[in-house]
């Protein structure tokens, strides 16, 4: 992920992707298009060969783009899903441990609260501003302690026991899987390739043979919007627990409404 969308506001970051493109098909328009003429001038297919290429370049980085703006928000998906089946199953084991003895009931409800507002007091701020979540490792393995020591003694608490520790298992496997979205980013690489590709589509507009100054401005300002706005959506959801766009925290809300009923 740039980062871009931590920095500015999200309808500012748009405001000026769109003015940097637009800009750069502008500036050509208005200063390369007359020697641009003059030069190939003297191809008499030059319409044909222009348009040509730039459909073929367009087509190609439009497909790159569009995959790439998908797969960001299949991962966005995925991780919202995550999020929620965390807090699902952290109150599925809230429920199932309802019924246990004192104090073990007590420490475990306490430590499920500190758990929901770790995550949506400290573990999300963190995560807008790109830093290490640990501390729900601590209070998941203080809660998996509690659950392993416990020792039923009658056969309704042994049958407790199996549905919390069901529940518990759960519940692992829904946090790891959020936690590995946390870290899931577009490569470096993937980005050069998109930013360099949009300028040189931007700048192959140039050379489009419009009859006017006015039409070709218009076409490749369209252009540009087009790929800035692209450009906008994979980067706000780029990296899902960051940016614009990121993953909401509000099933944990919704969750510590009701522990604390």
């Amino acid at each position: 992920m740039l980062g871009w969308s931590n920095a500015v506001p999200g309808w500012l970051l748009s405001v000026l992707l769109i003015f940097a493109f637009t800009g750069l098909a502008a500036l050509g328009v208005l200063l390369v298009r007359s020697p641009i003429q003059r030069v190939f001038e003297s191809e008499p297919k030059r319409h044909d060969l222009m348009t040509t290429a730039l459909r073929s370049v367009v087509t190609f980085y439009g497909l790159l783009l569009t995959l790439t703006a998908a797969s960001a928000y299949e991962t966005y998906a995925e991780a919202r899903k995550a999020v929620s089946a965390e807090a699902a199953s952290l109150a599925t084991l809230s429920q199932a441990v309802s019924d246990y003895p004192e104090p073990t009931r007590s420490e475990l409800q306490g430590l499920m609260r500190d758990y929901v507002d770790y995550m949506t007091n400290e573990a999300w701020p963190a995560y807008q501003q790109r830093a290490a979540v640990r501390g729900d490792n601590d209070l998941a393995a203080r809660i998996n302690g509690v659950l392993h020591v416990h020792k039923p003694e009658s056969d309704e608490e042994k049958a407790q026991s199996r549905i919390a520790l069901a529940e518990l298992e759960k519940f692992n496997e829904n946090r790891q899987l959020r936690r590995s979205f946390a870290s899931t980013e577009l490569p470096g690489f993937l980005w050069a390739v998109l930013l360099v590709g949009a300028a040189f589509v931007v700048t192959l507009t140039w050379f489009l043979s419009a009859q006017t100054r006015r039409a070709h401005l218009v076409v490749s300002a369209a252009i540009a919007v087009i790929i800035a706005l692209l450009l906008f959506v994979v980067e706000a959801m780029d990296g899902p627990f960051e940016g614009t766009m990121s993953v909401s925290p509000a099933p944990f809300e919704e969750m510590r409404k009701e522990l604390v009923r």
